[in-house]
């Protein structure tokens, strides 16, 4: 979970903290129009809350500026968050708490022979993504 630095405690031990001290920056699923509850876990519980947001957005762009902006915190993957850590616009919180990784579906035409492209496209897609999970382990 990250917030910016602005009214958020780096100490801020468990997910309920969230729900109760804090505002979030809700992402909403355009599918339901419902804003998306945060779930996290680590090795002792699972649990999902539901934050308080003042904002919400369904785009991820939208959802990490407003965080940086100080409009809440977001759960966000660590690649798209990188530079605003780095920068010292946003600090981690809940260090302890992670959220379980999403999982990405590249979706293409069902053909007898999937074209050079295609594939190019694929297997550079899935090098980025498995260098950013190595890099974020690091």
């Amino acid at each position: 979970m990250l917030g910016n630095l602005l009214g958020i405690d780096p100490h801020t031990q468990h997910p309920r903290d969230l729900e109760q001290d804090h505002f979030s920056v809700g992402y909403l699923n355009a599918t339901s129009g419902r804003v998306m509850s945060a779930e996290f876990q680590n090795n002792e519980e699972k649990i999902e809350i539901n934050p308080r947001y003042v904002v919400s957005v369904n785009d991820a762009r939208s959802y990490v500026t407003a965080a940086i902006a100080g409009l809440g915190v977001v759960q966000s993957p660590r690649f798209m968050v990188r530079d605003a850590l780095e920068r010292g616009e946003l600090v981690e919180v809940l260090r302890n708490w992670h959220c379980e990784s999403l999982a990405l579906y590249i979706v293409y035409p069902q053909t007898r022979h999937l074209s050079n492209k295609v594939r190019v496209f694929v297997d550079w897609l899935a090098r980025l993504v498995y260098n950013l999970r190595v890099s974020d382990q690091r």
